[in-house]
């Protein structure tokens, strides 16, 4: 079985398109998937995990937590989540804009 060749953000946006192989309908179809894709990405941010008994809140959530040994940061992984989304819709801004 032969591996899977992964092309690195920076080799996919130096790539070079054939204008002839992909007509402006495929252009309109793959934006509005990508606007579509970036809505449900937006869509996904996390809150900050929160319990009613407090004590196993996370830091960051709305009420805080009672356990002060925790100090004041995330501990649920909604930071680091939320982190990736932004890069993500962050670096995929330029796929809903037009094509020149």
């Amino acid at each position: 079985m032969s591996e899977v060749r992964r092309y690195t953000t920076e080799e996919i946006a130096e790539m070079k398109v054939d204008p002839g192989f992909v007509t402006e309908a495929d252009y309109d179809t793959l934006r509005a998937q990508a606007m579509r894709l970036r809505q449900m990405v937006a869509g996904s941010r996390r809150s900050h995990y929160y319990c009613e008994d407090s004590w196993y809140s996370c830091p960051k959530s709305e009420d805080g937590c009672s356990d002060k040994r925790q100090g004041n940061e995330c501990n649920c992984g909604a930071d680091e989540k939320n982190a990736a989304i932004d890069v993500l819709l962050r670096e995929t801004a330029d796929l809903e804009a037009p094509h020149a």
